[in-house]
């Protein structure tokens, strides 16, 4: 079940053999208003199933951004990528996918890096949006641990964002509803949010 609440608008999409259950969550919200939408979602499916993130919707960005230091990451500096994504995500399966993704958006120009004493600091890659390949790219931010909060972030992001406008795309910003440094960051760099997401994730 994906829902998008902008304002007083709730747009819920989901799977046929859940209409009967979105349908009461519909009704429950009825009396409720967009505001109760999610309780009356986590009410109906649990709330460990029920996530929720924040869509923001890209405006300018603003002048003067620094993003010296910044390049594209090129195909041949998987391992200098791996290091990386080892130090953000220690625990993570990369077996399998990681380095073909990699590669994939290292290609097509869509992976940048900004580094710190020879070592990627902060790293944007640039994902495509299902059937609006081309067109609309979500930005996806890591930064090393010891690199946060000194301005890596912002500078990657800026990079990324010019190169894609560049090229005649539109970036996309989400996060966690709860990740208010990820807000703040897209706010700074001439994002403006759109709406809330509820999504929930059922196991057959």
């Amino acid at each position: 079940v994906y829902c998008l609440l902008r304002g007083d608008c709730a747009v819920i999409s989901y799977s046929e053999r859940l209409e009967q259950r979105v349908k009461s969550v519909a009704r429950s919200a009825t009396h409720t208003g967009p505001n109760g939408l999610q309780a009356a979602l986590a009410d109906e499916f649990g709330l460990t199933a029920c996530s929720s993130s924040v869509k923001f919707s890209f405006i300018g960005l603003p002048e003067g951004i620094d993003t010296s230091g910044t390049r594209q990451l090129l195909p041949e500096e998987y391992t200098v990528f791996l290091d990386f994504f080892k130090a953000c995500h220690p625990n993570a399966n990369i077996i399998g996918w990681l380095e073909d993704y990699f590669h994939t958006i290292a290609h097509k120009g869509m992976c940048w890096g900004v580094f710190k004493e020879g070592k990627l600091a902060s790293v944007v890659d640039l994902s495509d949006i299902p059937y609006m390949q081309d067109t609309i790219y979500e930005l996806g931010i890591n930064t090393r641990p010891d690199c946060r909060r000194q301005g890596y972030a912002h500078k990657i992001a800026g990079a990324a964002i010019s190169h894609a406008l560049a090229l005649g795309m539109t970036p996309i910003w989400s996060t966690a509803a709860d990740n208010l440094p990820s807000k703040r960051l897209a706010q700074s760099l001439g994002f403006v949010e759109f709406g809330e997401v509820y999504t929930i994730s059922l196991c057959d």
